[in-house]
Order: structure tokens, then C-alpha cells, then sequence
């Protein structure tokens, strides 16, 4: 850590308790807290110093945040916290384009396979167009782990913030899409605005409750501050930007069922009620259309950061109350870029199932299937660091890099082969990969006692 970030640091540790304040996590005067590990009650010392006597860890607002969030690095705390308390930062963090090539990510975690990853999301539709019925259905098959349309779910429970329907519509209406095998919904009828308390909520359910994965609110417009002074695109993004951190902190996804102009468009996005403030800061948006109000039929619009743009025609199911794929531009939808060596690759990772190695040795198999191929194995690698999820989704194939042995890197192929279990398609069942627990801390890094 260079000098400028250790100044920065020992600035920060005299703004512990507005941290907590300022991320919603519990804080009881004077000296009590939440320990980022374990939940439980953890002590504050001095108002600088949070210890843990059940995990035995103590540490400084720095080591909080960077436990609370999952960040692999100190800095990356300190300029979180520099953002949060509005402490000026004079240094940039620079990378080489070099090291950026090399540089290792985790894929996005999906709920809903192609559809919805974790983060935050928007579903908006013309008032009683049946996207209440939808987002409930999609709660409901995550919550039993059942597909969605041709889409494989990562269950969990489920948050449903009903804001707009009392707890017997609540209730007719689950008993129409659960048929009475609800799986793991928490209901919720009342609930702050956003600023008001609505993030304590959240923040303090979700800490409570691990499982939870998704947390569905219809409808965006009852937790927004609608006062004229806030009702702007800055106002809209710190909006969106609270909600978005608290799915990113957790690693869960919310669903936000919010309503679109009256207005028609030739772009379904530009009728999202409300600024662009709103979908900038969403990670994906998905809009229901329907060219008549008693149609059974209707369009399903995504776009986002994770999946690619889609247009879904649907077919509402009357007596099950769902909405039906009747057919989807993902079925005949071609990768952006067929790249000749993730071919390769996939071919070779077919061939040997499973395979682990140094980069230029796959570099040498790949040059017996291709004599012509030019690049070197460095290269080769940054090809597959920068298309790692195309390999997954479309090659079916799962890399990953592995620990060096003699200074040399390795990385590993296994071949994701499909089988077919009741009549749904499941690509490499055992594969737990990417599942993940979701309370928001993955990795305890070492403290050292202070």
C-alpha cells in the first residue's frame, strides 16, 4: 500500500460509525454493531475498532468494508469508503493494458440462466398488462428451482415486496401460480421509501436470512421519493444506485416491476416511466408489450450488461396464470464472434473430457489440429480470459486458471457435456461452480491483531 493510501486510511479510521450510518448496517449506540462475518452482535472500541469475541477478529473501518464487500484488496475498501463519505481521493489506480489482458475475472453469477444475473433489474409494462402475474411466477420458480421458460434457475428464497394488493389478493394470487407449493416466499405488504428506512429493511432482512437470492418489489413507484427536488436523473440514478449496491453486496438480484409511458415508441426501453437515470444504473431492463390490452398475447423485451438483447414472444395462460414462450430470437441466435481458436479449443476440451496443462502445451495440441494457428501461448490466454463466459455458455466448455507449479501457470478444460434429466436440459449437473452462498461475504481475509 503506497503512502498516499496509507494517509487515506488512517483519515478513514475516524469515520467508523458514519460508515454504518452511511451503509445501513446496524449500529446501536454506543458501542455495538454487526460483525461482517458472522452477523452476530460484535463491540466498537473508541469508535475506531470493531472486534469479534465468537470469530475472534478485530479490525478497522478499512478491514470492515473490505470483509463486508468481498473486496480482495484494502484500497479497493479505501476508495469505496473515499466515494461513500465524500473524502477526496488525489491518486488514480492505473493498469497497463498488458496487465489488464491478464488479469483473471469470475464469470457473472446467473439466477436464471441467460436472463438474470445478480444485480438489479427492471421489469416495466403498461398498467394491468400482467407483469405482476409474471414477476411472481418467476419468484416462484426460483423459489422450487423449476425453469423458467427454456432457462435453468439457481433456486433460493425469495423476498416479494407486494406494495400495491393486501394480503388476500396476495394470497388468491398465489394459490393461481403455485397451486399451493409456494416454496420459500416471504411476504411483505408494507414497507419505508428509499432514504426513509427502506434500505435499513432490506439490509437488515437480507443479513438475517442468507438464502434469499431474489427479492421481487412492485412496484418501483411506491419506494421512490417523488418530490420535485429528486425527481430528476440524479435523483433516479441514487436511487437505482442504493438498491443496486445492496444486490451487489448480498450477490442477489432485484426485480423492480415499475410502469411505461403512454407515449408509444419504435425503442420499448424509451418507455420506461421516469428518467434514464433508471436504466442506466439497472444491470439488465426488460419491458411487456402488448399491442391491445385483451391480447393473450404479448412481446418480451431485455437488454443489460450480462445478457444478450432479447425479444421473447409470450402467450398468457389463463388457467395457470403464466405466461407461456411461444418463441424466442435466442433460438437460432448466433454468438457476436465465432472465433476460430475458441473452436479449437472447444473441440480439444471435447476430445479429452477433462484436461490440465501449461498454455503452451495446449498451444502445441492446438497447432496439430491447426498448423496455421499464429499466436503464441500468452496470447492464447487473454483470447480465453476475455471469452471465458463465451466458453461456458456457448463452447461448453469450463476454464479455469490454476495455481503455478515450477513458476509455470496452468489452466484446466473440462467439457460441460449435456444430459437430459425429466425432459430438462442440464449441462453438467455435478457442476457446482457457481453457486455461491449469498450473505454477502465470500472471503475472510487475515487481520492481524491490533
Amino acid at each position: 500500500m503506497n503512502q498516499t493510501y496509507q494517509n487515506l486510511r488512517s483519515q478513514l479510521r475516524g469515520h467508523f460509525i458514519d460508515y454504518l450510518k452511511a451503509d445501513h448496517v446496524g449500529y446501536w449506540p454506543p458501542s455495538l454493531t454487526v460483525c461482517p462475518r458472522c452477523h452476530r452482535s460484535c463491540g466498537i472500541q473508541a469508535e475506531i475498532q470493531w472486534y469479534c469475541e465468537a470469530c475472534n477478529l478485530r479490525g478497522d473501518v478499512v478491514d470492515y468494508v473490505t470483509i463486508n464487500n468481498s473486496f480482495d484488496k484494502p484500497e479497493k475498501a479505501i476508495r469505496h469508503l473515499c466515494r461513500m463519505l465524500g473524502i477526496k481521493n488525489t491518486q488514480f489506480d492505473v493498469f497497463s493494458a498488458d496487465e489488464v489482458m491478464d488479469m483473471e475475472f469470475s464469470e457473472p453469477t446467473f439466477l436464471v440462466d441467460k436472463l438474470i444475473s445478480t444485480g438489479l433489474h427492471i421489469l416495466a409494462g403498461p398498467s394491468k398488462s400482467g407483469k405482476s402475474w409474471l414477476a411472481l411466477w418467476m419468484a416462484h420458480r426460483i423459489s422450487t428451482g423449476q425453469p423458467i421458460w427454456d432457462f435453468a434457475c439457481q433456486s433460493g428464497e425469495v423476498l416479494y415486496l407486494s406494495l400495491e394488493d393486501p394480503l388476500s389478493r396476495v394470497q388468491r394470487r398465489l394459490v393461481d401460480v403455485t397451486d399451493g407449493h409456494t416454496g420459500k416466499i416471504w411476504i411483505v405488504t408494507e414497507a419505508e421509501m428509499i432514504g426513509f428506512g427502506l434500505e435499513e429493511q432490506l439490509v437488515n432482512f437480507l443479513s438475517e436470512r442468507p438464502a434469499v437470492n431474489f427479492v421481487l418489489i412492485d412496484t418501483l413507484q411506491k419506494i421512490r421519493d417523488m418530490r420535485s427536488e429528486n425527481y430528476c436523473y440524479a435523483g433516479d440514478y441514487r436511487t437505482m444506485s442504493i438498491l443496486k449496491n445492496i444486490a451487489d453486496r448480498f450477490h442477489i438480484a432485484i426485480l423492480l416491476i415499475h410502469h411505461t409511458r403512454k407515449q408509444p415508441s419504435s425503442d420499448p426501453f424509451d418507455m420506461i416511466s421516469g428518467t434514464t437515470g433508471l436504466m442506466g444504473c439497472a444491470d439488465s431492463s426488460f419491458i411487456l408489450r402488448k399491442d391491445k390490452r385483451l391480447s393473450e398475447y404479448a412481446d418480451f423485451f431485455g437488454t443489460g450488461r450480462d445478457i444478450e438483447d432479447l425479444h421473447f414472444s409470450l402467450r398468457f395462460n389463463a388457467e395457470e396464470k403464466c405466461w407461456d414462450l411461444v418463441s424466442s430470437n435466442l433460438e437460432e441466435s448466433e454468438p457476436p464472434k465465432h472465433d476460430r481458436v475458441l473452436q479449437l479449443v472447444r473441440d480439444f476440451a471435447k476430445e479429452k473430457e477433462e484436461w490440465i496443462g501449461s498454455a503452451a502445451e495446449l498451444l502445441e495440441e492446438l497447432k496439430t489440429r491447426s498448423a496455421n494457428l499464429d499466436l503464441t501461448a500468452n496470447v492464447l490466454i487473454r483470447i480465453m480470459n476475455a471469452n471465458s463466459t463465451m466458453l461456458r455458455n456457448f463452447y461448453k466448455v469450463a476454464y479455469q486458471i490454476l495455481p503455478k507449479r515450477n513458476n509455470m501457470k496452468r489452466i484446466s478444460l473440462r467439457f460441460l457435456f449435456e444430459v437430459v434429466v425429466e425432459n430438462i436440459v442440464v449441462t453438467d449437473p455435478s457442476d457446482t461452480s457457481d453457486i455461491s452462498d449469498n450473505t454477502g461475504h465470500i472471503a475472510l481475509i487475515g487481520l492481524s491483531g491490533q
